[in-house]
C-alpha cells in the first residue's frame, strides 16, 4: 500500500492559520448575500446554530405563510431564552446559486434580518476565508 500524500493546500491552511491565531483574539462572524422570495439580504452564517432564525420584521415584509401552533423557547449563547413567534415552513433559500428549502424560526428583535444555521450554511457549503491584513 502506498504511502498517505499529504495535500499541499491542508498544509498551507494550517500554517496560514497558525500564524492567524497569533494575531487575532476573535473572528467576526461571517456574513453572505442571499435570497427569500426575490428580495436579497444580507445573511448572517451561523454554522454553530441549530435553527434558521428570521426577525418579525422581516417576515412581515415578505408576507410568507405563518403557523403559530408552536410553543417554544429559544436559548442563545449568552444562556437567555427567547420565545418564538411563530414558524416558517420550507422557505426557499438561496445563496450562492444553490436554493435549500428549510424552516425559520421567526423572533422579535432577532439582532439580525436572518440568520443561517448550521443545516443550510452545510447545505450550501458556504466557505468561509479570513484575510489577514
Amino acid at each position: 500500500m502506498p504511502p498517505l500524500k499529504k495535500e499541499p493546500d491542508t498544509q498551507v491552511y494550517a500554517v496560514k492559520w497558525k500564524k492567524a491565531m497569533r494575531k487575532l483574539y476573535a473572528c467576526t462572524s461571517p456574513k453572505c448575500k442571499g435570497r427569500i422570495e426575490d428580495i436579497e439580504f444580507e445573511m448572517l452564517t451561523d454554522s454553530g446554530a441549530e435553527l434558521c432564525l428570521i426577525s418579525r420584521e422581516v417576515f412581515e415584509e415578505l408576507g410568507m405563510p405563518i403557523d403559530f401552533l408552536i410553543d417554544w423557547s429559544v436559548g442563545s449563547a449568552n444562556s437567555q431564552k427567547t420565545k418564538v413567534y411563530s414558524i416558517c415552513h420550507d422557505v426557499p433559500v438561496a445563496v450562492g446559486g444553490i436554493t435549500a428549502r428549510c424552516r425559520f424560526f421567526v423572533l422579535e428583535n432577532l439582532s439580525q434580518d436572518v440568520i443561517l444555521g448550521s443545516i443550510v450554511v452545510g447545505y450550501v457549503c458556504v466557505n468561509t476565508a479570513y484575510i489577514l491584513t
